[in-house]
């Protein structure tokens, strides 16, 4: 088949109808996500494209024979982003408070249905707890996770084996039991009322101390991490903080509003308060307020801090949950429920989030960010990054004058030194172990992976901006700003040179066979040339400075890279057979896979961009999840351009260096990959 015939499932008319139809179901679970109505529902429309794709690329065939595409961006995208991981179906109407079991395998709800339920985290109901005779308003787990607390409208509490058996009743109260929550370190559980009070209880029933100071209602309360404190918040506007005496210690004053929900941070020596006021405040334990969250558009119901004590969570009648860092600043906002949130419990880890709703439902949200492979050490802009076939290391060229030597881990094993001005291009040979680097020094080197110098080329009249080795090794061709390019032997000596370029030559690459090179320029062509410095061809069509050009490893075909904002793919008699649209700035760097059947791009936008060879999107990488229990953002934007990018040798992953002085690994998946993980996070 040549490069633009057409396949058959291109020209099938049935099929052609099937494709049309998956392409638009995968944009579809796009725009879906993208409208943060429903995560979970887009990744299933997502992963519905992608297996009615899958049906037609059994055997898995190139990616450029697929007849839809979208599919893999979209599975690509939502799992980047997606926070929601379950939905728990099963109570008759609003539940009221969510919390999970110390080991974290369970959640427990409580609903105004009458009961609560214990869970596990795939969403199936292992037992219900009824005995109450109306609202359950509160659920809480022991510590030894062999129990739960329930607080209920019925003005009792109750307490629970896991099985759904009461084993006692806390009667007392003189209104609705609007809290509980069992204690951290003695067998022992308080709870608040509507009757303005909070009490102390035994296990076998017993008040041991009735806390009374509230002026109204007492909506929640929470002990202490050591359990020698507790506090309540009220409809009086105030929260308290309390010995086991029943002394109040401190007044928190400063809501317009009830005080609806509190939570002390894990060390013990802050106290949150959310408010019907609409914000949300962070105290220390003298009562002075230190932040104040603003952002919700109603009145917070909810609230508590990370185990790690970075952030704070809160819900609210909006009908969203936000995480916050201890500044005051929102990361993220979780959008999905169809009314209000009541109640929320991060996982013990801090990797999760639980919710619950007024539309009947309790959900999972991932907290956890992606750990990207990071190489750290370089002092300004990493430049240019190659893969070498030895012992999978990458090397990578800086303006702070040095290259270095990592491993797949991140670690610098060598750091090159010997030029004397920002070093431009790197690139590693294909069959032994050597690393060539170009400088603004106006000269290029070949290194050893000890880092010693083998040979310096001197002859360029200007800055050497790119260099590549051949095929078999044994010779490397530079680019420079003196609008030439020569090939040199690995002793030094130039062999030919290339002119005819109208501006800076700024990259260089040795065809397949490496009977032909590749030139890019500033004067907005790029070059075909044979070895007796014979111009083949001229590819014209980009309308600014050509940055980038590389060989298709298995096709006739080269890619180049522009100022213009695009990447072009051309024959080799120079015809353009695509333009690669989509960046939103100067295409810098391109790379085709190992295979060969997608291309690469990286930009000034601050992206990287995988395609198939037709021009359509597979992939975008633009930034990771952030960690939210450790008060990172939502999703952290790459912040700088991103000046170069190559596949790993098993094209595995796409490796980028960027002007922040950092390279990053991103994960390249295939569509039964994408597929595996996006059932995965389904559970």
């Amino acid at each position: 088949m040549t490069q633009n015939q057409p396949t058959k499932l291109e020209t099938d008319q049935p099929v052609k109808l099937k494709s049309m139809e998956i392409e638009k179901a995968g944009h579809h679970a796009l725009e879906l996500f993208k409208s943060d109505r429903n995560q979970i529902e887009a990744l299933r429309v997502a992963i519905g494209a992608a297996e009615s794709l899958q049906k037609w690329t059994l055997n898995n065939p190139s990616v450029a024979t697929y007849p839809s595409t979208s599919p893999l961006l979209a599975l690509q995208v939502i799992l980047s982003k997606i926070r929601d991981r379950h939905q728990f179906v099963g109570h008759r109407s609003t539940v009221r408070s969510i919390c999970f079991s110390p080991n974290q395998d369970a959640i427990a709800t409580a609903s105004i249905d009458g009961s609560a339920q214990l869970w596990n985290l795939q969403g199936k109901c292992l037992a219900t707890f009824s005995g109450h005779k109306d609202w359950v308003n509160s659920v809480s787990f022991s510590q030894k996770q062999n129990a739960i607390a329930t607080a209920s409208d019925d003005k009792t509490a109750k307490l629970w084996d896991l099985q759904g058996n009461c084993l006692t009743t806390f009667t007392g109260h003189n209104d609705w039991v609007t809290s509980v929550r069992l204690s951290p370190t003695v067998a022992a559980l308080v709870t608040a009322s509507y009757d303005r009070t909070a009490k102390l209880w035994d296990f076998q029933g017993n008040c041991l101390v009735t806390f009374s100071g509230h002026q109204q209602s007492v909506t929640s309360v929470c002990l202490s991490p050591k359990g020698d404190t507790l506090a309540t918040a009220s409809y009086d506007g105030t929260a308290k903080l309390w010995d086991f005496r029943g002394n109040c210690l401190v007044t928190f004053s400063g809501h317009d509003g009830w005080v609806t929900s509190l939570s002390f941070s894990p060390t013990g020596n802050a106290i949150a308060t959310a408010s019907y006021d609409g914000t949300a405040k962070l105290w220390d334990l003298e009562g002075n307020c230190l932040v104040t969250f603003t952002g919700h558009n109603s009145w917070i119901t909810s609230l508590s801090f990370s185990p790690t004590g970075d952030a704070i969570a809160t819900a609210s009648n909006d009908r969203t949950a936000k995480i916050w860092d201890l500044q005051g600043n929102c990361l993220v906002t979780f959008s999905g429920h169809d009314s209000w949130i009541t109640s929320l419990s991060f996982s013990p880890n801090g990797d999760a989030l639980a919710t619950a709703s007024n539309d009947r439902t309790a959900r999972l949200w991932h907290l956890q960010g992606n750990n990207l492979v990071t190489c750290s050490g370089h002092q300004k802009s990493v430049n240019s990054v190659s893969c070498s076939p030895y012992q999978d290391r990458i090397a990578t060229a800086s303006n702070d004058r040095t290259a270095k030597l990592w491993n797949f881990q991140g670690k610098c094993l060598v750091t090159l030194t010997g030029h004397t001005d920002w070093v431009t291009s790197v690139s590693c040979s294909p069959n032994q172990p050597r690393i060539a680097t170009t400088s603004r020094d106006e000269t290029a080197k070949l290194w050893n992976f000890q880092g010693k110098c083998l040979t310096t080329f001197i002859g360029h009249l200007d800055s050497v901006w790119s260099v590549c080795f051949s095929p078999k090794g044994d010779t490397i061709a530079t680019a420079s700003r003196d609008a030439t390019t020569k090939l040199w032997n690995l002793r030094g000596k130039c062999l030919m040179t290339f002119t005819g370029h109208q501006n800076w030559v700024t990259s260089v690459n040795f065809s397949p066979k490496g009977d032909t090179i590749a030139t890019a320029s500033r004067d907005d062509t790029a070059k075909l040339w044979n070895f007796q410095g014979k111009c083949l061809a001229t590819l014209i069509g980009h309308l600014d400075s050509v940055w980038s050009v590389c060989f298709n490893p298995h096709r006739d075909v080269l890619a180049t890279a522009s100022n213009d904002g695009t990447a072009k793919l051309w024959d080799l008699y120079g015809n353009c057979l695509v333009t690669f649209t989509g960046h939103d700035g100067p295409v810098l760097s391109v790379c085709f896979s190992p295979m060969g059947d997608t291309l690469a791009t990286a930009s000034i936008d601050r992206s990287i961009k995988l395609w198939d060879l037709r021009g359509n999107l597979l992939a975008e990488y633009r930034g990771y999840q952030g960690n939210l229990s450790l008060g990172e953002a939502n999703f952290v934007d790459l912040k700088t351009p991103i000046y170069s990018v190559c596949f790993s040798r098993d094209g595995k992953f796409l490796i980028a260096g960027s002007e922040d002085g950092m390279v990053r690994f991103w994960p390249v998946e295939s569509l039964d990959e994408l597929l595996v993980r996006a059932r995965k996070w389904l559970g």
